[in-house]
């Protein structure tokens, strides 16, 4: 499913986060969205998500107002995985896994519910992690759970707040190349808010740069993680180096 945002302002209280804000993300892009702390990533996605209301222009999923959305059926469209969570939620990975049925569930799990959870529990590898609890887990095996969660919704778009905050550099490698694997395969669209500008580079297919609260620059990732708009964004000087699939970046 496409998105697209048009001149969407949002705020808390006076402050505006978001300016005039407008992109359209195609259909099975897998896009990271970069910038400093404070340039509005998390916003964005939650703004996408509905979790927040925006306060002027219009989001639109293929085409139709995201506002005309009933709550089952958004949820059934989006899966949107947290940036925190209760770490100490003492739920089993099954429970978890079956909340993400909830969109398509009135009393009980039917059958179909059930083969839904047990093939994204295979596809995951969790076979040997159901019956264990939530707050059991390591910080790279409980955003795999997350994920899993949000994918179990069966939905169209992924939306993930800084999915490898606080993982060690493997998880980090693990979650990524899971998601990038996730959108060829399952044909969706994802979208990201991540600090590390080389891990985006490398996995994802596109990657938006924000800064302010507006869209700086946004397209193929060896475009805009240039020289110039690292300076301008982060007031950093880098060189950029090209090494195979991926981009290193040298103070």
């Amino acid at each position: 499913m496409d998105i697209t945002v048009k001149n969407v302002c949002f705020g808390y209280n006076e402050t505006n986060v978001l300016n005039d804000i407008s992109l359209n993300i195609k259909s099975n892009d897998f896009v990271s969205i970069l910038g400093p702390n404070g340039s509005g990533k998390s916003t964005l996605i939650k703004c996408i998500s509905r979790i927040l209301r925006i306060k002027q222009g219009e989001i639109l999923i293929d085409g139709r107002n995201i506002n005309s959305f009933e709550a089952r059926e958004l949820a059934r469209t989006i899966g949107y995985v947290p940036q925190f969570t209760n770490n100490d939620n003492n739920s089993t990975i099954y429970e978890i896994l079956e909340l993400g049925r909830c969109p398509y569930v009135n009393w009980r799990l039917k059958n179909h519910d059930r083969e839904v959870i047990e093939n994204v529990i295979e596809s995951f590898g969790l076979q040997s992690f159901v019956k264990k609890q939530f707050c059991q887990l390591s910080g790279g095996q409980q955003q795999r759970i997350k994920i899993a969660r949000a994918l179990v919704q069966e939905p169209e778009i992924l939306l993930l707040d800084e999915p490898i905050n606080n993982l060690d550099i493997r998880h980090q490698i693990d979650v990524l190349s899971l998601l990038g694997d996730i959108v060829k395969q399952k044909n969706i669209t994802a979208v990201m808010a991540i600090h590390d500008l080389a891990l985006a580079a490398r996995y994802s297919f596109s990657v938006m740069l924000m800064s302010n609260g507006r869209i700086v620059d946004c397209g193929d990732p060896a475009k805009v993680i240039s020289k110039d708009n690292v300076k301008d964004v982060y007031g950093v000087d880098v060189e950029i180096i090209k090494h195979k699939e991926s981009l290193l970046l040298a103070l």
